[in-house]
Order: C-alpha cells, then structure tokens, then sequence
C-alpha cells in the first residue's frame, strides 16, 4: 500500500471528477492509526475495485440519503429548481437503516456516507446513524453538509458517535464569491462553525473526524481556487476539488457555470458501479452518487435486498460497460460524462 502512503497525499478517481489533495499527512494513515490495520485491507479492495480488477460480492460502500431536504439552494445543485415537498414521515428510519447496516457488514461492507442530494444535519439524530454503524464495524463514515447548521452540540455527538470523515462544501475564498454558489448561507458563521468544529475535535483528544474542505470548481470561483487552499491548509486535514457536473445541461444558467480550467478526458471510465450504491430516503437504489444517478434507478430496498440488486443484471452490465469504456452506451452515462470531464463525445457505436 506504499502508494497510498506518501507525502502530500494526491489521488484523481479515475472519472476525473473529483482531486483529493493534503499538504500534510496522508489522511488514510490518520484514520488506520484509530481504526487498525483492518482500514488497509478495505483500502486495498478499493483500490483493486477502482482498477476494475475485483468484482466484490456486496458493494465496498454505501451511500445513504437519510432526508430529502436541504436549507439552501446553491446553482450548480438541482436543489436550485426542486419543487418537491417531504416531510419527516419521509425520511429513511433508523430501523431500516440499521437491517441494512447488519445484513452488510458480514458480507463485506465497509464504508458509509450519510448523505446524498441533501443537508444532512437538518436530521437531529444523524449521529445515532453514525454511532450504529461503527459499532458494528463499518471501518470509514463520512458526512458531506454545507456547515451550516454545525452547532458545537452537533459536532460534540458527530465526534462521539465515530465519524471518520467530515466534509465541508465550501466553494468559494470570498464573500462576493460565496454569495453567488451557496445561496442561503452566511459565509463568516460557516468559516466560524468550521474553525470551531476543529477546536472542539482537537479539544476532545480525537484526531477524527478528518476535516475536509470541498471546492466545486465552476466559473464563479475557478479564479478563487489558489487562495482557498493557502487559507485553509493550516487549519483542515485535506482538500476535495471537484470538477463541475451540470444536472441541469437544458438551462443557460447551468451551463454557464462551466469553468474554463476544468479538468477534461477523452478516456472517461467510471468506477463507482465497482465500488458502491446509493440508498434515497424513499428505498430507491442508484449505481453512483452523481446528479445523474438519480435519473438512473436499479432497485428498491423495500422490493429486494442489497445484495440482490448488487448482484443484479442492471449493475451487472454498468460495470462491464464501464470497464470497457462504453459509458456512451448508456443515455444516462453518457450525458452525466458530456456535461462534465468528456469535452468530444464518442463517436462510436
């Protein structure tokens, strides 16, 4: 595993969406030193998957929608025009959340994150989500939120509970930058409740949850990107930047948030049917965690099991596809790569 050990720590997933980026110790060395060698072992499946040379018999990851609600309404997210209204009768339970997490762990589940299209911290009891799954060995928990609602309370039980990543969607260096992406939020109470969090958790005696910072680079803030790594290097674990998928490719607004930096393939292959499902707070099952995924239904919790849909003829052929590099063979796949890292669409048949 010396690859996922040196210093500062680089990786690019292999769709080209997304960097990870640490100036300072490798974050996995981090989270292995509380978790044991054990943490190695599920990042060697990982990788194996991500290289397309293992097909695992339960998926390595899941991702988990607990609420469908968020308290912004940032330009680059589908959340900008949804209409749809749910309430807590909706949300995902904790008892089913917790079949799922007994069913998985035996079968070789490992990692979680608890949040999909949403805010996860509008749910009060997301840690006790968190708490069950680490108690019954699911070795890395991650929580993406826009920061805004991270009251010290929260982040005491976040802390507690074993998190393991906690990610931070910032997007911007600037006030007037900030203003125009996460539409809803005050940019100095974020920083605060971020600057915060990190006293508290070091405050604490924990090393985790590693904290990091995401930057969606779009045109509002390509220009932003430098300054936003100086300014939080020395207080943050790592670093996200991700390359911007437009969700919604039919709006001239959305498609002109396109940054001109961005990162672009000809050789575009994803891997997260290798890796990973998403679970939405209604049951339904999705092949990655892309906007598009929503667009691109396998299954239901409530109709089948976990395994079965993994197992399944539709997962099954998006993991061929993808190996070969036929994404353009599926609609779904094909405009999810157009309308973000695939600059000349394949041509072939």
């Amino acid at each position: 595993m010396a690859d996922l050990k040196s210093k500062p720590y680089e990786r690019v997933d292999t769709s080209s969406f997304t960097k990870l980026l640490s100036l300072k110790k490798d974050p996995h060395q981090t989270i292995a030193d509380d978790v044991g060698n054990e943490y190695w072992e599920y990042r060697k499946q990982w990788e194996s998957a991500t290289r397309f040379e293992i097909e695992t018999p339960f998926p390595t990851h899941l991702d988990f929608e607990l609420n469908y609600s968020c308290n912004l309404r940032c330009p680059m997210c589908t959340w900008s025009v949804e209409t749809k209204v749910t309430t807590r009768e909706d949300w995902l339970t904790l008892d089913t959340f917790k079949r799922i997490i007994d069913d998985g762990v035996p079968k070789g589940l490992k990692s979680i994150q608890l949040n999909y299209v949403n805010e996860p911290l509008l749910r009060q009891d997301m840690p006790d989500f968190a708490a069950y799954a680490r108690s019954k060995g699911i070795l890395d928990i991650m929580l993406s939120t826009n920061g805004t609602v991270l009251t010290d309370k929260m982040g005491r039980r976040l802390v507690e509970a074993g998190i393991t990543r906690l990610m931070i969607s910032l997007d911007a260096h600037t006030q007037e930058t900030y203003d125009k992406i996460r539409i809803g939020a005050n940019f100095e109470d974020v920083k605060k409740n971020v600057m915060n969090f990190i006293a508290l958790r070091n405050s604490m005696g924990s090393a985790l949850p590693l904290v990091r910072v995401s930057f969606v680079r779009m045109s509002l803030n390509e220009h932003e990107l430098p300054k936003f790594i100086e300014y939080w290097e020395p207080h943050v674990d790592f670093f996200a930047i991700q390359e911007y998928i437009n969700p919604m490719p039919e709006l001239e607004r959305a498609q002109s948030l396109t940054a001109s930096t961005g990162v672009k393939t000809l050789d575009f292959r994803c891997t997260q049917p290798w890796q990973r499902m998403v679970i939405r707070h209604d049951g339904t099952v999705l092949p990655c965690c892309t906007f598009y995924g929503a667009h691109l239904v396998v299954g239901n919790i409530y109709k089948q099991s976990v395994e079965e849909i993994w197992k399944g003829s539709q997962m099954r052929d998006l993991r061929v596809m993808h190996k070969d590099g036929e994404y353009y063979k599926n609609s779904v796949c094909n405009d999810c790569a157009l309308n973000s890292v695939v600059d000349v669409p394949n041509t072939k048949s």
